[in-house]
C-alpha cells in the first residue's frame, strides 16, 4: 500500500510491514476508475523487484473506496483523489464563531458518493464564549 506519494517516487508499505522505496511506471493509470487515475495514498499496487535500488510499482489495484476533490488547477478539470482504500472520513467542526454547514454536506457526499462512512465531531463544545469574552 503506498503510504506516502511523490511526484517521482512513493514509499510503499509491504504485507510483511517492510518499507521500500519505490517508482511509479511510465504512464501507470487505474483505467477501471477514469475520473481519478493518478495514483494516490491508499493505493494498493503491485510492485517489481528492486533494479538499481528502487522498485517499480507495475499496477495499480482497483480501488474499494475513495474521496475525490474538484481539481481546479488542471486544464483538464478532473476531480483529484486525496486518498484511496479508507474505511471513514472524521469531519472536525467546532460551533464557534459560526458553523458552516454546506461545508459538512460537501464532505459528506463526497465520503458516501466514494463508499467511506462519514463522521461528525463537534470539537471545543465545552467553551462557553460567555466566559471567555468577560
Amino acid at each position: 500500500m503506498v503510504v506516502e506519494y511523490h511526484r517521482e517516487y512513493c514509499w510503499v508499505e509491504m504485507a510483511d510491514g517492510r518499507e521500500l522505496i519505490a517508482k511509479p511506471r511510465a504512464r501507470l493509470e487505474l483505467a477501471a476508475q477514469p475520473f481519478a487515475r493518478q495514483l494516490t495514498v491508499g493505493d494498493n499496487v503491485i510492485i517489481s523487484e528492486p533494479e538499481e535500488g528502487h522498485s517499480t510499482i507495475e499496477e495499480i489495484i482497483p480501488r474499494e473506496t475513495w474521496l475525490l476533490r474538484k481539481n481546479l488547477v488542471s486544464y483538464r478539470n478532473r476531480p483529484q483523489c486525496i486518498v484511496a482504500n479508507a474505511d471513514q472520513l472524521a469531519v472536525v467542526i467546532a460551533p464557534m464563531p459560526g458553523l458552516n454547514l454546506n461545508i459538512v454536506d460537501r464532505y459528506f457526499l463526497a465520503a458516501i458518493m466514494g463508499g467511506l462512512k462519514p463522521l461528525l465531531i463537534v470539537n471545543k463544545v465545552d467553551v462557553n464564549p460567555a466566559v471567555e469574552n468577560s
